[in-house]
């Protein structure tokens, strides 16, 4: 098994940063642009908004890795997420508590 360092950021297309965001009322994680995608479930989905407006889109279901760094002591850490909604034009993650509860 080898071994890979991570980049925090991987997102291309965005600035600098990478947000993560607890969302209490998902069941299901979203990873956006800097997410390294490492499965491709071969099974779309079609999601919408909570609001009337948003129009349905059709995501791609993922299994992918995103980083974090604890900012007292510089450690990194990585989250395994499996099945989740990959959404490229995203620039934060969220992380529904249900999928990520041990």
């Amino acid at each position: 098994m080898a071994i890979v360092q991570l980049p925090l950021n991987i997102c291309r297309s965005h600035a600098p940063c990478l947000v993560h965001e607890l969302d209490n009322h998902a069941d299901t994680c979203v990873l956006g642009c800097n997410a390294l995608i490492t499965h491709d479930y071969e099974r779309p989905v079609l999601v919408s908004g909570f609001h009337a407006t948003d129009r349905p889109k059709t995501l791609r279901t993922v299994g992918g890795v995103v980083g974090y760094q604890d900012p007292s002591s510089g450690q990194a850490i990585y989250l395994a997420i499996n099945q989740a909604i990959y959404a490229p034009e995203n620039v934060h993650n969220l992380l529904g508590v249900f999928q990520l509860r041990m």
